[in-house]
């Protein structure tokens, strides 16, 4: 394989510069803070990075959110075209529903086909949980513990 990827952001935005194609990640997400279930995330951009070596490769990825039970909640397909040294992937998934609490495994995949066979290439952790955002004093969130969170940086296998 020529084209690997590299790393994996999830955020609540992303922007992207016109003139230098420089790309921005707004509100990266380890852990949702939520009072009540369930939590609603209007949106989520998973932003992937593909390194390439050699000849231009396409292929197809998928993005996939399962719940804790490791039902689907969410999946995006994407024909990816790797023509340069680097390539960016950026899926949108709207109107996340978060129906439990724990951890919610955003899984990255890719086929030669739409069809599949699919072949995990990296993973992301999200955590929710029932409990203020750390920012605020405790006594206005109801804490009762700290819950650790992944790094911004994707699983690669």
């Amino acid at each position: 394989m020529a084209t690997e990827l590299v790393a994996c952001v999830v955020a609540e935005g992303v922007s992207a510069d016109s003139m230098t194609g420089r790309l921005t990640a707004f509100n990266m997400l380890e852990v949702v803070f939520t009072r009540k279930l369930p939590a609603l995330l209007p949106k989520l951009f998973v932003v992937t990075i593909y390194e390439t070596e050699g000849a231009p490769e396409h292929f197809h990825e998928r993005i996939t959110v399962f719940d804790p039970d490791d039902k689907v909640v969410v999946s995006s397909c994407s024909q990816i075209a790797a023509t340069e040294h680097t390539h960016r992937s950026i899926n949108a998934l709207w109107g996340m529903r978060l129906e439990r609490l724990g951890r919610y495994l955003v899984r990255v995949e890719r086929a030669n086909k739409p069809g599949g066979p699919w072949k995990q290439i990296g993973k992301r952790v999200l955590t929710v949980v029932a409990d203020g955002h750390p920012l605020f004093p405790e006594e206005e969130r109801g804490a009762k513990e700290t819950v650790a969170s992944s790094s911004p940086v994707a699983e690669v296998e």
